[in-house]
């Protein structure tokens, strides 16, 4: 708030220098989202194959699961309106991969759960229910990517932090990616394949998980950033402002230890397409 100093011309210069602030606040708020950093935008990603040749399943219970064609995009930003987690921006290079359609759901997991005598958590019994399953902790989501990998012979695995911005990364408002995969911003929070590190120095540039290191007991989440994208003024906003708010989720990166959970901790398999050629 401005104070205004006895006196009409301390009053006058002070609303003068408040107005000069209030303005000036405001252009760089405005060049946040209206001119980013170069580093910040990602390298167009190719284009998908026929919708009709894309999504897949293994069995009867398995995910629902989408072909994503390799290529090269920008991970993280470079601006100085996000925090250093998020950098250095880099490039990665992936291999052609496939990821679920839509979240793990309390269905699929129940079939998990009830195969194995493992406890459901919060989770439940939910027969034909295509809700996400919940409550699960990092331990939970590995061992139900094991199991659907040994039950079908497919290499199933959480995806790695940089697969799933990948996909993240072309989102629109909604939360639906240009490869057709749901659920990104409006689900639940979903564990990735990689130990947590507080930035991107010297992380891999291949699409691989970032699991070495002593001590992998802190594990990167993602998504689940949806109740935060409806509160913006996105009515207002240009096409392009929508994209940079939108390039900001995608790039967003929490973490939590692995043998913990909350109501929103859910998961979405991952899985290698055997014989992909390099990108």
């Amino acid at each position: 708030m401005c104070h205004h100093p006895a006196g009409l011309n301390g009053r006058a210069r002070r609303t003068i220098a408040c107005a000069l602030v209030l303005a000036f606040t405001g252009a760089l708020m405005q060049c946040a989202h209206a001119r980013p950093g170069a580093g910040e935008q990602p390298a167009l990603l190719p284009q998908p194959p026929a919708a009709d040749s894309r999504v897949f399943k293994d069995c009867p219970g398995c995910p629902e699961m989408v072909e994503i064609p390799g290529g090269t995009f920008r991970m993280g930003l470079a601006d100085w309106y996000t925090n250093s987690s998020v950098q250095p921006a880099h490039d990665v290079t992936l291999r052609p991969f496939a990821i679920g359609l839509r979240e793990v759901t309390r269905d699929e997991y129940a079939g998990f759960a009830e195969s194995t005598g493992r406890d459901p958590g919060c989770t439940g019994y939910y027969p034909g229910d295509t809700g996400a399953a919940r409550c699960l902790t990092w331990y939970d989501a590995q061992a139900y990517a094991e199991w659907l990998g040994s039950r079908t012979g497919r290499p199933y695995r959480l995806p790695s932090e940089s697969e799933w911005e990948y996909v993240a990364r072309g989102s629109d408002i909604e939360g639906a990616t240009r490869f057709g995969v749901q659920d990104l911003f409006t689900g639940v929070a979903e564990w990735t394949a990689d130990c947590h590190f507080f930035n991107y120095q010297g992380a891999p540039t291949d699409g691989s998980a970032w699991a070495d290191g002593p001590g992998c007991l802190p594990r990167v989440i993602r998504g689940q950033s949806g109740h935060q994208l409806w509160v913006s003024p996105r009515d207002r906003w240009t096409d392009r402002q929508k994209r940079i708010h939108i390039e900001r989720y995608a790039a967003r990166r929490r973490w939590l230890q692995a043998h913990r959970t909350t109501s929103r901790m859910g998961m979405r398999l991952a899985r290698d397409l055997v014989g992909s050629p390099e990108p």
